[in-house]
This record gives C-alpha cells, sequence and structure tokens, in this order.
C-alpha cells in the first residue's frame, strides 16, 4: 500500500486545477469590468495574499534570518520568473486574446514541461527513466490533438501573434520556477516558500506600478470606485494563495520532472470548463486525447512511486 506522504503529485494536481478554474471563471473577468491594468492586477494578486500571510503566517519575518542565501536567492528567481514574468505574461495573453482562455494562450502554455525538463536536468539533475519518454510522447501528442483536433495548426491569424508570444515567455518562465521550486523545497517548508513567492513578488509588481505612477494612479481609482473589482480581487487573491500552497506541499513531495506533467490538469481543467461554461464542446478527438492526457499524468505518477 502506498503511504499518504508518497502521493504528493495529487496535491500538484489540485493546485494546477485551482489554476486552470481561475483561468477560466476568474481573471477574464478583470477585463469584463474595464481594469486592463495587468500589472496591477497582478500586484492585487498577490499584495492581498501577502497581507494575510503576514498576520497568519507572521513568524515568517522572523525566520527570515534562517533562510541561506543561496535559498534566497533561489525565492527571488521563484517571484521572478513565476510571479512576476510568468502571470504577467499569461494576463497579457488572456487579455490579448479577447478574454477566451482555452484559445491559443492555452496551447502555448501547455509547451511548460518542455522547459520544466530542461531546467530540471541541468539544475537539479534529474534525469527521467527511459519509460519516462515513451510516455511523456504521448502525453504531448494527446496535448496536440487536445488543442487543434485535426484542424491545420498554422492557420493563425496576424492578431494573434502577440498572444502567442506572450504564453510562450509565460510558458518558459513558469518552467523554470517549477525547478527552483523544487529546488527550495529542499531546504525550506511549503509555508515559508509560499510566504516569500507572495511576497517578494509584491515588491517587484509594486515597484514596476511606481515607475508608470501616472497609469498606475488612474487605474487604482478606477478600482477604488469599483466594487465588483474589488469583490473580484479578494477572490483571486485568496483562491491563488490556497493553490500555491497545496502546490507546493505537493511540490515537495514529488520531483520536478513529475510534478510537470500533474500541471498539465491545469490546460486540461480549463478544457473541460470553457466546455461547461461557455458551451464550447468537446469534439471526439479532442475527447479522447483528453482521457488519454489523464492517464498519462496518473501513470507516469504511479510509476515513479513504485
Amino acid at each position: 500500500m502506498i503511504k499518504l506522504k508518497n502521493l504528493g503529485w495529487i496535491l500538484v494536481v489540485i493546485g494546477a486545477m485551482m489554476w486552470g478554474v481561475d483561468g477560466v471563471l476568474f481573471t477574464p473577468r478583470y477585463f469584463t469590468y474595464g481594469l486592463f491594468n495587468v500589472v496591477l492586477i497582478v500586484f492585487m494578486a498577490h499584495l492581498i495574499p501577502t497581507l494575510i500571510m503576514s498576520v497568519t503566517n507572521y513568524k515568517e519575518y522572523l525566520n527570515f534570518k534562517n533562510i541561506s542565501k543561496s535559498d534566497l536567492f533561489y525565492l527571488l528567481l521563484i517571484a521572478l520568473f513565476g510571479g512576476t514574468i510568468g502571470t504577467l505574461s499569461i494576463v497579457q495573453a488572456l487579455k490579448l486574446s479577447e478574454y477566451n482562455p482555452y484559445s491559443l494562450v492555452i496551447l502555448i502554455q501547455k509547451s511548460q514541461p518542455i522547459f520544466a525538463i530542461l531546467s530540471a536536468y541541468i539544475i537539479l539533475k534529474e534525469k527521467p527513466g527511459k519509460r519516462f519518454y515513451k510516455v511523456f510522447v504521448i502525453a504531448i501528442i494527446s496535448l496536440y490533438f487536445l488543442t487543434f483536433g485535426l484542424s491545420n495548426p498554422f492557420n493563425l491569424e496576424v492578431k494573434s501573434l502577440y498572444a502567442c508570444l506572450f504564453s510562450l515567455v509565460a510558458a518558459i518562465s513558469f518552467g523554470i520556477s517549477t525547478t527552483f521550486g523544487r529546488k527550495v523545497s529542499l531546504n525550506l517548508s511549503a509555508s515559508t516558500s509560499t510566504f516569500y513567492r507572495f511576497l517578494l513578488t509584491t515588491i517587484i509588481t509594486g515597484v514596476m506600478l511606481i515607475a508608470d505612477l501616472g497609469n498606475t494612479i488612474e487605474s487604482v481609482t478606477y478600482v477604488r470606485d469599483n466594487k465588483y473589482i474589488l469583490v473580484l480581487a479578494v477572490i483571486i487573491a485568496v483562491w491563488g494563495m490556497v493553490a500555491v500552497r497545496i502546490y507546493y506541499n505537493g511540490l515537495i513531495r514529488t520531483s520536478a520532472v513529475y510534478a510537470t506533467i500533474c500541471e498539465l490538469a491545469f490546460p486540461l481543467t480549463s478544457v473541460v470548463l470553457d466546455m461547461f461554461v461557455n458551451a464550447n464542446y468537446l469534439d471526439p478527438v479532442r475527447l479522447i486525447s483528453g482521457l488519454v492526457l489523464l492517464v498519462t499524468i496518473v501513470y507516469l505518477n504511479l510509476n515513479n512511486e513504485k
């Protein structure tokens, strides 16, 4: 019988699914309500959890002196790549894709495992087994058909190119961040990793807002006068905080190369929600591809536990 502590990959899947829910139901609402300042959106998503954790996890400030310079450096990289560059890029991509999280944005986001595996091999020296590569190819093929079906992938409109570029930047950033997250999880608790990820990202995006003060003041005034945006900001912030905490608890028990396969639950969740919420039903090819993808996620991790 597999012990519960060896099933950390399930927590990674849950965290990824929560991100998928956010991408379909929550974040696009900002644009519906008329807020288009992407930096402010990301700043609020990290500031609110930071304020909450400053009360509930205030001891993390005292724990700062116990964090090594090396771990602090990796925490900064996580905040830079995963919290700032990756999140800014994916939100900007959603904005440019006419608020449709199931379109090109999710497609490019699915390339994240490639960069995570490459960075994990270089930084953590994690070399997956031979069986991994075979199943991984099946997962990539499933992702392709889940996204395109039998359509021509090169029939992209010019207006979608910028969304494609930002999605690619997000995929690279999140993939690298996954490896850095695994690196610090060897020495730091999930609570500490989560706390400083949000704190450092808040600081970085805060500096970016100050650098563009005129636009920031205008956007903040708009948010202040719109109660719907304020409520949405709190919901997204708390939701994201819980998702990241669950994710890091799973990452502690899962190697980066397998954790990144689990994160494919993010696009899969987005596709399923898009089907039920937006009535964009999957055709048979995409439905089969989605099922195959789910099987590969479970198979890879159960096999890894063995």
